[in-house]
């Protein structure tokens, strides 16, 4: 089978890091290569594909005609149509950079849902938002590719840890720095809003225990206005430097960050009940304790006291 991926990407033509999750990891996974080409790409490939999948906004500048034109060339040929979706696309106000969502792309958001042989979506929440659009929905929760973690299943089905050219024994806290208590978030610039919903408590903290304790951030804001809210020298912005696509983002954080616990705040508002748990899968993967909201998909996956608090 020939499955031509369109993932959503960047004006480089790099794809995003729920690309890397969602489609290009999974569908590149050596257990399924004998019975799986995939083309993976920016456009539609020139050879004709069982499958085509359209990842949500697919490409920068996006019209409807360019969505009508794909769908098009997609029947034309004769693939089947699957697009696929890990956000609630139709009520976002703001993308990461604060610039507000043009109408447009809702609009391709609806008539990809409309036209296609198959949604993907990644919860439940989904799937009952987009239940009157499209005729045939699917739920495919989020994983991770076990390689990029060093992780391997073991005699019981089981993940475990393995040594590779990329990971080390966990530590946290070493070195010079053993008694100070390291505190870390990591996320893209959409979760500015959520970092600002836990800014009084985070400053309480760090005013309180001063030199004992950090907060490292990674992405969530390109302001320093974060870093000017909190304590003089209690915040550590760390750039992942070339590192910035997600198949060599979590190699470079597995090996560059220790953090004693990890936060995944969400703010109660109507957009993150559809949210995913993927913050919770990278930090549990990577063996970091985790903080989390008890909100929208973290109060169905974390087990308080035993999994995360």
């Amino acid at each position: 089978m020939i499955l031509n991926v369109l993932y959503e990407h960047d004006e480089y033509q790099q794809p995003h890091g729920c690309s890397h999750i969602r489609l290009l990891r999974p569908l590149s996974h050596p257990t399924i290569s004998d019975s799986l080409e995939l083309v993976a790409s920016s456009h539609l490939s020139e050879e004709r594909a069982d499958i085509v999948v359209v990842e949500r906004w697919w490409k920068p500048g996006l019209t409807e005609h360019d969505a009508q034109q794909l769908i098009k060339s997609i029947r034309r040929r004769g693939s089947r149509f699957i697009y696929t979706l890990d956000d609630n696309l139709l009520d976002l106000d703001q993308d990461e950079e604060g610039v507000a969502v043009k109408e447009v792309l809702k609009s391709c958001v609806r008539l990809f849902a409309r036209e296609c042989d198959l949604l993907l979506v990644s919860t439940d929440t989904l799937k009952a938002r987009f239940d009157r659009l499209a005729r045939c929905i699917t739920v495919i929760p989020n994983a991770l590719d076990e390689r990029l973690f060093g992780l391997n299943n073991g005699n019981d089905g089981a993940l475990v840890p393995v040594l590779d050219q990329h990971s080390e024994p966990l530590r946290f806290s070493d070195g010079p720095e053993r008694n100070v208590l390291k505190i870390g978030f990591m996320g893209t610039l959409s979760h500015v809003a959520d970092l600002q919903f836990i800014l009084e408590p985070l400053r309480a903290i760090l005013t309180q225990y001063g030199q004992y304790v950090t907060f490292e951030l990674i992405g969530g804001t390109t302001s320093n206005r974060l870093a000017r809210s909190l304590p003089e020298g209690s915040i550590r912005i760390i750039h992942p430097g070339a590192a910035v696509h997600y198949d060599k983002f979590i190699p470079w954080m597995r090996s560059s960050v220790r953090w004693d616990i990890g936060l995944a705040p969400l703010s109660e508002r109507d957009f993150n009940l559809f949210k995913s748990d993927i913050k919770f899968l990278d930090y549990a993967a990577m063996g970091i304790p985790g903080i989390y909201s008890r909100f929208g998909p973290y109060a169905k996956v974390v087990t308080h006291g035993v999994t995360g608090l």
